[in-house]
């Protein structure tokens, strides 16, 4: 297949708006789940920390220069470089020609959030996944997605490196 039928053209001109969409869609997306877990919590008064968890950074006596340079690199390159290809470019791509859109961006968000093997970000990865589907079909670019999901990494593994959460 070839890399331009794949998406890795550059978007339309009009098509930069939608990275900021796909950004600040997959912090809204975090940021409700994280809600929503915490008032669930309040309301049933039900021990949900296991849902708050997130992924993790390696622990303190792993958190060296190389590591933390070698883990940045990984999360803001390799990541959105390889997931976008195959979760968006072939996945959903593959799913959409036989499916429809729609049921494409579900099905691809779902095994996005269960590829990260982490139950407490498997639903707001999948809505993510979803989301970044739409960006990639509406902008017609992989790159979008893939500048989209290396920003997001990169903010986050910045935040959890100082210790911020929602």
């Amino acid at each position: 297949i070839p890399l331009r039928v794949l998406g890795f053209t550059p978007p339309a001109s009009w098509s930069w708006l939608w990275l900021p969409v796909a950004v600040l869609g997959a912090y809204g997306a975090i940021f409700a789940y994280a809600l929503v877990v915490i008032a669930i919590g309040q309301l049933t008064g039900a021990d949900l920390a296991w849902l708050r968890e997130g992924n993790q950074i390696p622990r303190e006596e792993f958190r060296t220069p190389v590591v933390t340079a070698l883990l940045g690199t990984a999360l803001m390159v390799a990541a959105p470089l390889a997931e976008e290809s195959f979760f968006r470019a072939l996945l959903y791509r593959g799913l959409a020609a036989r499916l429809g859109h729609l049921p494409a961006m579900v099905a691809s968000g779902l095994a996005f959030g269960l590829v990260h093997l982490n139950w407490s970000v498997l639903v707001p990865f999948w809505c993510v996944g979803m989301l970044f589907a739409w960006v990639y079909r509406r902008s017609g670019s992989l790159w979008t997605t893939i500048a989209a999901h290396a920003i997001v990494n990169g903010l986050t593994f910045v935040f959890t490196l100082y210790g911020v959460r929602p």
